[in-house]
């Protein structure tokens, strides 16, 4: 099952690596000299070395015969740090929304010193859950009894979803207040993009806060284990859709997302039509008026 999943996974590998290379083809182009460091570049980054690690983890799941991810200590390192860097994922869109907030929230008073503690924040933050994870797959293969570590991690783990929730929640709520009472479509954009953001954490909030657990305790070695596994599949499915759908800056996304009667700003300069506006940037005209949040026309 696990291989079956892992090779299907390869279909999102190519979609999130082209949209890496949009990324990369727009951060040439762009002129800005300020500008949120392309965050869907970094989203796109991690969701993609977290589906690479999820085929391998189903090539060896198959060469090994595991049923569970943690038959193996390989597979079950494997396993959890693809959910740690689909947790750095979720981390940089936060970061995203916290800046908006705390950085730029008050137009007439911009600190930008604030901008560089929040990233001081978020390393840090990113830096002591890995160090975890390191420790949980070194105890993994130490401990005889790999269902403490296995316990360790998705009790852990549902503390991490409780607090992204509640960060995208807060600074979301934030923000989605601030646009509302916006006319500019640009904002509208913005607007819509957040909303889709909160939409996708609060389906995975919930599926990540119940089945790891119910996996845990009523589904491995039983008969729902295969089940709760293949849910857990369908949740990353979603995930890597949804943001593909919300950040990704390639022509198809862009018409996804006016498919989908998502608010979006139209490109009349066609002469780069592998990619679309998106990346949330500020202008130095933007600093002597009074903050706005800006689109480069890619």
């Amino acid at each position: 099952m696990f291989f079956i999943e892992g090779l299907f996974m390869i279909l999102p590998a190519i979609a999130v690596g082209f949209q890496i290379y949009v990324e990369i083809i727009n951060q040439k182009r762009s002129k800005k000299k300020l500008s949120t460091k392309s965050i869907p570049f970094f989203v796109f980054g991690f969701m993609e070395l977290a589906i690479l690690s999820r085929i391998v983890y189903g090539i060896l799941c198959f060469v090994l015969n595991a049923g569970d991810p943690n038959d193996y200590p390989v597979t079950w390192s494997l396993y959890i740090w693809g959910v740690q860097l689909y947790t750095i994922q979720y981390y940089f869109m936060a970061l995203c929304w916290v800046k908006l907030v705390v950085v730029f929230y008050d137009k007439n008073n911009i600190n930008f010193d604030k901008e560089h503690l929040v990233d001081i924040y978020f390393y840090i933050l990113v830096i002591v859950t890995s160090l975890y994870y390191i420790v949980l797959v070194i105890l993994n293969y130490i401990l005889t009894n790999r269902n403490i570590t296995e316990s360790m991690w998705r009790i852990y783990f549902l503390v991490i979803c409780t607090f992204i929730s509640t960060i995208f929640f807060f600074y979301g709520s934030i923000v989605i207040k601030q646009l509302t009472r916006s006319k500019k479509e640009l904002d509208k954009m913005l607007l819509g993009k957040i909303k889709g953001l909160l939409f996708n954490m609060a389906v995975m909030g919930i599926l990540c806060g119940v089945l790891p657990i119910t996996y845990l305790y009523q589904g491995k070695g039983k008969p729902a284990q295969d089940w709760i596994n293949f849910v857990l599949f369908l949740s990353e499915l979603f995930n890597i859709s949804t943001v593909l759908i919300i950040f990704g800056r390639s022509e198809i996304c862009t018409r996804l997302r006016v498919k989908m009667a998502y608010p979006e700003i139209h490109n009349h300069d066609h002469t780069h039509s592998g990619s679309s506006s998106g990346s949330i940037s500020l202008s130095n005209q933007s600093i002597s008026e009074g903050i706005s949040i800006q689109v480069d026309p890619m």
